[in-house]
């Protein structure tokens, strides 16, 4: 990334506020957004596989 892209951001960036969303908001939301819906899967998939887990046990020796 070389200067020239580095002002660009900065003034998209600022423009982002008046209203319309900058460059720099919009990849600093989707990185967010990307993170959380992998946190999001990763925690499902755990949930699941545990809840599944109880389920299963419960099914071979009822309570």
């Amino acid at each position: 990334m070389g200067d020239g892209d580095l002002k660009n951001l900065l003034s998209n960036s600022k423009r982002g506020w008046g209203g319309r969303e900058g460059v720099f908001e919009k990849s600093i939301r989707k990185e967010i957004s990307e993170s959380y819906g992998l946190i999001y899967i990763l925690t499902k998939a755990l949930g699941e596989m545990y809840y599944g887990d109880i389920i299963k046990r419960k099914e071979i020796f009822p309570s």
